[in-house]
């Protein structure tokens, strides 16, 4: 193995163990989304890629509703915090449109699958009841810009209080315990971009009221330093031979 006179196996190892390290060290993202629809100011992410300052409120993530009310974070707009970006969809398999919706008054991120006429308080038609997952016919996608893996969880129910029940993340039942899920459990979950969250029939009805990431260590980098190792070891070999 043959490195560029500039570059000796020390240094590489040096500098991609560096990489791993803030990589490993980067500050996770949360996203607290109770407070954002209880009027919190947030960064979004555009669609175009510009980032700009909001006030958050009750209302549709994506759409507008019937009555006018602008969507809360955007059409193709996400929530940005510590560099990581997240955008939430909402769909129902019942024919129903839907979106991820934003309920306030201490509940958080569900989904709303009775639009057009949106679940917008106040809004003559509005189905304000179906703001969460609770129906098998509903999911909610929680997609970020990068690779990410989840260090943390809160859920609220129906009433908007700490959860109690199972629910379910990407096909797998997960429980919530005074609204919280328990981070060894979440462990076991796959790193990855997106995640899927659906109501149990025998499960809790589900808002997110937080959800903490964060980003996953750049296999370029632990490649890297494998690679720089190996060439540490063929360094001292051929010193010993010597």
């Amino acid at each position: 193995m043959t490195f560029h006179p500039g570059f000796s196996p020390w240094r590489v190892a040096t500098l991609a163990g560096a990489a791993l390290l803030v990589a490993q060290a980067a500050s996770a993202a949360t996203f607290n989304f109770m407070d954002i629809a209880d009027g919190a100011t947030f960064n979004a992410r555009l669609a175009d890629g510009s980032v700009v300052s909001r006030t958050g409120g009750e209302g549709n993530w994506n759409e507008a509703d019937s009555a006018g009310n602008p969507a809360i974070v955007g059409p193709g707009a996400g929530i940005l915090d510590d560099g990581i970006t997240v955008y939430a969809t909402g769909s129902s398999i019942d024919g129903a449109a839907a979106d991820a919706f934003l309920d306030s008054r201490n509940a958080g991120l569900g989904v709303c699958s009775s639009l057009p006429v949106g679940c917008k308080s106040g809004v003559p038609g509005a189905n304000t009841a179906d703001d969460n997952l609770n129906r098998a016919e509903e999911s909610l996608t929680l997609r970020f810009s990068e690779m990410v893996r989840i260090a943390g969880l809160t859920i609220r129910d129906a009433t908007h209080n700490p959860a109690n029940g199972d629910f379910d993340i990407d096909g797998t039942t997960y429980s919530v315990i005074d609204g919280v899920v328990d981070t060894a459990a979440l462990t076991l979950l796959s790193s990855g971009t997106a995640f899927t969250l659906a109501y149990l029939e025998t499960g809790t009805e589900i808002y997110i009221e937080s959800i903490t990431v964060a980003p996953v260590p750049l296999p370029a980098a632990a490649g890297l330093l494998a690679a720089a190792m190996a060439g540490l070891g063929f360094a001292a070999r051929r010193r010993a031979r010597a």
